[in-house]
């Protein structure tokens, strides 16, 4: 199948796959505690899985209606409009002169995103490790790790000042910490205490598409999405047998 009929497939199965998911009851029928307990977090780990994968098939698809991947905006909307409609209403509605001119421009985008992204993309997204078919694409992508990483601006995450005479200075004190941790002074201390080469590596991680890093890349995105502590790097220097948990 070309990659965007793949793709369209593929969101469209796994988002149902994950609300049919959420809406049944797995202890039906089942007499024993374990036996429930197990069926739950068997369906707790598949809902994850499946929500990774809506979330990385919806992350591609967001980015093939930003048309950043063509300089050809008339075309990026053709395609997109075939894709998400009904193929002979799109074809009248865009004025095409039939199925030959459609077939011209699937073949034209479908062959200009896998030649980009891989034509196993997606079937690597569906896979078992999702995770890091979706880094991979955002690598190809452009799509700097750190920058989704990392918050830019403080300033963006803090409400309006506002007036509340509910409040003493005293009641505040884990929301003066936090100002305190994002203030540029305090930053720019943290910063120079750091190794500017570790970081450097650090970030080539975040953003390479090469794939000898790839699980590497996962737990250190991991790290700094806040899904598990940069403790595991100490753990596993201090015993080198121990594998990185959840990289492969």
């Amino acid at each position: 199948m070309a990659f965007l009929q793949e793709l369209r497939s593929a969101l469209i199965s796994q988002t149902k796959a994950y609300n049919a998911l959420v809406s049944t009851d797995v202890t039906i029928g089942l007499r024993s505690e374990e036996a429930k307990t197990k069926a739950l977090e068997k369906q707790k780990a598949d809902l994850s899985l499946l929500k990774t994968r809506v979330n990385g098939l919806g992350e591609v698809w967001s980015y093939i209606q930003s048309g950043t991947w063509s300089t050809k905006k008339d075309f990026v909307q053709r395609v997109i409009y075939l894709t998400e409609h009904d193929r002979k209403t799109a074809i009248q509605n865009l004025g095409l002169s039939g199925d030959n001119h459609a077939n011209t421009l699937f073949y034209r985008a479908n062959k200009i995103l896998s030649d980009k992204f891989g034509s196993d993309l997606i079937r690597n997204i569906l896979g078992v490790n999702p995770e890091q078919a979706i880094l991979q694409f955002r690598s190809r992508a452009g799509i700097v790790l750190s920058d989704t990483c990392f918050v830019q601006e403080a300033k963006e995450l803090l409400p309006l000042p506002d007036n509340n005479i509910a409040f003493r200075l005293s009641d505040c004190v884990n929301e003066a910490k936090f100002l305190a941790f994002y203030s540029k002074a305090v930053l720019s201390k943290r910063f120079a205490a750091l190794d500017k080469q570790k970081l450097a590596y650090l970030l080539f991680l975040l953003t390479t598409a090469e794939s000898d890093y790839s699980s590497q890349q996962v737990l250190l995105a991991k790290i700094v999405n806040g899904e598990c502590s940069a403790n595991v790097l100490t753990e596993v220097l201090d015993n080198p047998l121990q594998k990185l948990p959840n990289s492969e």
